[in-house]
This record gives C-alpha cells, sequence and structure tokens, in this order.
C-alpha cells in the first residue's frame, strides 16, 4: 500500500482556510470543518456497518458509530446557532 506524500485538493483547501484565519474566524472555520468530517465519517462507517465485506471491519464500523454520533452531537452543542 502507498501512502499519500501530501493532503488532497479538498483537505489542501480546508487546510489553507485554517492558516488564513484567527480568533473567532478560525475558531468557526475549525467547527465547520470538524462538522463536515464527522459527517463523512458517520455515512463512511454506517455503509460499512450495513454493507461491509469483511465481518471484522463491519463489526468494527459498526461498535465505532455510536461514538462518532456522539462526537457529533457534542460538537452541535458547541457551535454557534444561526
Amino acid at each position: 500500500m502507498e501512502l499519500p506524500d501530501g493532503l488532497d485538493d479538498q483537505h489542501a483547501i480546508s487546510y489553507g482556510q485554517l492558516q488564513g484565519s484567527d480568533g473567532d474566524d478560525f475558531d468557526k472555520a475549525y467547527m465547520e470543518a470538524q462538522a463536515e468530517a464527522h459527517a463523512v465519517a458517520i455515512a463512511l462507517f454506517t455503509s460499512y456497518a450495513q454493507n461491509g465485506d469483511d465481518e471484522a471491519l463491519k463489526a468494527f464500523a459498526a461498535q465505532t458509530l455510536p461514538h462518532l454520533q456522539a462526537h457529533q452531537e457534542a460538537l452541535k452543542t458547541l457551535m454557534p446557532q444561526g
């Protein structure tokens, strides 16, 4: 397996936005990036837990999913409303 030598385009853009901000702008950008990352992770883990082809990985995805969902809920309480 070959590992990437850098960030993909989507993550490079997100990283650049974080680097270019500070204070409240940084906090907002960071929280938005975390919200998006958790949503993507939950979708991936849900899909694999339901449809994966490796039983051990399916079990891991199913066991990890509630933790990801709890993190997502905690994140929602920290994000400004509106």
